[in-house]
């Protein structure tokens, strides 16, 4: 089980709402100073863990249980509604910590080392094979995990040719971002996208592994 001191890692969970991180175990939003002595703990020099990685698992748990999450808010509303209050994680003023900012798009960036499955695989059949055998695997080992808020994209211009894409326009700025992206969060619809042409291969993974 992951720990930072007394903070379970497991226990955080961010709230695409309001752009927050709480603690669930203490019922506490985090600030700034919060999330920056978790990475610490985290050791990134070492074990690459830092905060984009981390901010990337938080936001991608959140997308793949997001049906859930929904249930859960429309159960309790107004529990949460009261909980948000002033915005305030201790009653002390702190400012709170944004996860995203400004950016409704979050990226998975790979740090540059390392061959793409883009690479490995060598064509858009086989990375799309690899795609659907990927997305049947996880779906029998986890119903639901794939689903509607999830795609799969072979390369970045499936992407840009897709239904998607014709309904939320990505800007230049985007684009480009996305050409060495293995993925994005989506912000303002919630959705999850993965790109497997620029999915880095770590060692000793199979291009299965490096999907999941």
């Amino acid at each position: 089980m992951s720990r930072h001191g007394q903070t379970r890692l497991e226990d955080l969970r961010w709230d695409p709402q309001d752009d927050t991180v709480m603690n669930v175990a203490t019922g506490r939003r985090l600030s700034p100073g919060d999330f920056k002595a978790i990475v610490s703990g985290l050791d990134p020099r070492n074990s690459g863990v830092g905060a984009t990685t981390l901010s990337r698992a938080l936001v991608a748990r959140q997308a793949l249980q997001l049906d859930d999450a929904q249930s859960s808010r429309s159960k309790h509303s107004n529990a949460e509604d009261g909980d948000r209050g002033g915005g305030i994680p201790d009653q002390s003023g702190v400012p709170l910590f944004r996860l995203l900012g400004k950016e409704h798009l979050f990226y998975s960036q790979p740090d540059g080392s390392g061959a793409t499955l883009g690479t490995t695989l060598g064509s858009s059949e086989q990375l799309g094979q690899t795609l659907a055998e990927t997305a049947r695997f996880l779906n029998q080992k986890q119903p639901g995990l794939v689903n509607e808020h999830t795609h799969l994209f072979t390369t970045v211009e499936e992407l840009l040719a897709s239904d998607y894409a014709r309904q939320h326009p990505f800007t230049a700025e985007q684009i480009a971002s996305l050409r060495t992206a293995e993925g994005f969060h989506d912000g303002k619809t919630g959705h999850s996208i993965v790109i497997a042409e620029n999915t880095r291969l770590l060692p000793g993974e199979n291009p299965q592994q490096a999907l999941t």
